[in-house]
């Protein structure tokens, strides 16, 4: 699942073009507050 749900247009347009989403939850995972303060470490990982 996409969260927020108004950026599933673009998670498609970058899986059609060869893209990757990444993600550490399971597919189906709720997101609260907390785990977006936890997924900013993925983001500076990558880059």
């Amino acid at each position: 699942d996409i969260a927020p749900q108004t950026h599933t247009g673009l998670a498609e347009k970058i899986i059609h073009a060869g893209g990757a989403l990444v993600s550490e939850h399971p597919p189906g995972f709720e997101p609260f507050k907390s785990s977006f303060a936890r997924r900013n470490r993925i983001v500076a990982a990558l880059s």
